[in-house]
């Protein structure tokens, strides 16, 4: 959700940035969203149709600019690569961008009952706004 939702910022703001979006886990590598996480996006205009899990690697610290997670869980695990990658691109919390510090995690929307993708949407599109300005700055 947050990779349709970003690019979508991206596309109005008018910006030429590059995303990409990873997984932890291989359990879902290749597979396209949720069917929720696609009817909520597109109740929004946001299409993600075109996106497949794929699994996050080593070489994304030094292929890309940001690294974000959406949890502690997916933090811990990407922080442990990124030290045996000797890396100095550290991850950063989504949420962190709306609230700084706080380390709020995004919940797995797959087990939020009815409204979960609503919520996460509401979520991560304050947060990803806060992401937009500090890349524009």
């Amino acid at each position: 959700m947050a990779h349709g939702i970003f690019r979508d910022k991206v596309k109005q703001a008018g910006l030429n940035v590059e995303i990409e979006s990873a997984g932890t886990s291989s359990l879902h590598n290749g597979e396209p969203a949720d069917s929720r996480a696609i009817a909520t996006l597109q109740s929004k205009g946001i299409e993600i149709l075109d996106l497949r899990s794929r699994l996050f690697v080593p070489t994304d610290f030094e292929d890309y600019d940001y690294v974000i997670t959406m949890d502690s869980s997916n933090q811990k695990n990407v922080m442990e690569m990124a030290n045996k990658a000797d890396s100095n691109n550290f991850p950063k919390m989504v949420m962190d961008f709306q609230s700084p510090d706080e380390h709020i995690s995004v919940p797995d929307p797959y087990y939020g009952g009815a409204t979960g993708f609503e919520d996460v949407y509401k979520m991560l599109d304050l947060s990803l706004d806060e992401l937009l300005e500090q890349i524009r700055d």
